[in-house]
């Protein structure tokens, strides 16, 4: 099989599972907490939205690793991926440190 020049579906994986670190766990967040609402108003639904959002950054971390290895053993490089990965941590980071900020100001 010949090589291209292009990226490779792997690579584009690894840099998409990166990119979606932050976004996919805040979606499915929100989805989960809009659901629950509509089907339980008044209840306290701070506990199962927390878990499906914790458990969908899980699966988006561990993902998003397992591609850039498997991108870094096969290409040698995954240097983009790596550092969309990493500014989507700290940006995750940042997220909720000001999301705690407003939280404790109110």
């Amino acid at each position: 099989m010949a090589r291209t020049n292009g990226p490779t579906t792997l690579q584009y994986l690894s840099t998409v599972t990166s990119a979606s670190v932050i976004l996919l766990p805040l979606i499915v967040a929100k989805g989960t907490e809009l659901y629950l609402k509509s089907s339980n108003p008044g209840a306290d639904i701070r506990p199962p939205v927390m878990i499906a959002g914790g458990a969908t950054l899980v699966v988006c971390l561990i993902l998003a690793v397992v591609f850039n290895v498997m991108t870094q053993n096969n290409h040698g490089s995954a240097r983009r991926s790596w550092t969309v990965l990493v500014v989507q941590l700290l940006l995750g980071g940042g997220l909720i440190l000001a999301q705690l900020a407003v939280d404790r100001l109110s």
